[in-house]
């Protein structure tokens, strides 16, 4: 009766050390919260959506269609952001996008993502993100680029961080990050 108490036991422990080893690389999926889009908080209902620029709530996708973005909006702690999200964030691309931050205020980041940030696109599309001296991209989660089969080129001037225990920048097939 011991032994078999001793081998559950041990069996249970090896079990649990196997399931705790296994890294986490994922991180919790969270619903919009916040979006400024070019300075416009388009969560709002009365919002002015900026030329080229679509948001389907529902799935929080928000959408550029040769959308030309350079209006920073002043983030706390001295921080500016043209695209400022708090959620899982998904871009879709049409055409030639850009997104350029040239605040003379504070720390600059091209697009700032408090949770996961996916982009892709219908056809061949591409975003610049110029944010220099700082930040082109800066994600509390998971960055995606690309869906595996149509083409998505993203160009950046700034740094690209990635910041989440388990958060991972993931390029897939036929797609294309160029720093």
């Amino acid at each position: 009766m011991r032994k078999k108490v001793k081998k559950a036991i041990s069996l249970t422990l090896a079990f649990l050390v196997c399931l705790l080893s296994i890294p986490l690389n994922f991180v919790q999926a969270t619903e919009m919260q916040e979006l400024y889009v070019n300075g416009v908080d388009i969560l709002q209902e009365e919002a002015e959506m900026p030329q080229g620029v679509t948001y389907n709530d529902g799935t929080s996708t928000l959408t550029l269609n040769n959308a030309n973005l350079n209006t920073a909006r002043v983030n706390g702690g001295g921080i500016t952001n043209v695209i400022y999200a708090v959620g899982d964030l998904k871009i879709k691309l049409a055409g030639n996008n850009s997104v350029v931050n040239n605040s003379h205020d504070g720390m600059r980041i091209g697009i700032e993502v408090r949770g996961n940030l996916a982009i892709e696109s219908d056809g061949e599309a591409t975003l610049s993100v110029n944010a220099e001296p700082y930040r082109s991209f800066h994600v509390e989660g998971n960055l995606t680029i690309g869906d595996g089969t149509n083409a998505t080129t993203i160009t950046t001037s700034g740094e690209i961080r990635v910041e989440n225990p388990g958060g991972n920048i993931l390029v897939k097939a036929n797609s294309k990050l160029e720093n």
